[in-house]
């Protein structure tokens, strides 16, 4: 059986996935935390932290990320039977 190449691995093509959600959603995070900046530290890092969260978990499902698509699934599902 002939060695697979890295580049064909789907562990490098999920950590290339990765890394491409991860840019879109650093920007995004860093521009709502300038925003909320002038309600002090605590808050714009909590606004930047949850537009990071946000943004991973909009591109999850486009760009086939399927574990943390899964955990969402999961996380959604727990809300739905607990009300």
């Amino acid at each position: 059986m002939p060695a697979r190449t890295p580049w064909r691995s789907a562990t490098l093509a999920a950590q290339a996935r990765l890394l491409l959600a991860a840019v879109p959603t650093t920007l995004l995070g860093y521009m709502a935390a300038r925003w909320a900046a002038p309600a002090g530290a605590v808050v714009a890092a909590g606004t930047g932290a949850a537009a990071i969260a946000a943004g991973f978990v909009l591109l999850a499902r486009p760009l086939r990320l399927a574990e943390i698509d899964a955990l969402v699934s999961g996380a959604t599902a727990r809300l739905r039977r607990r009300s």
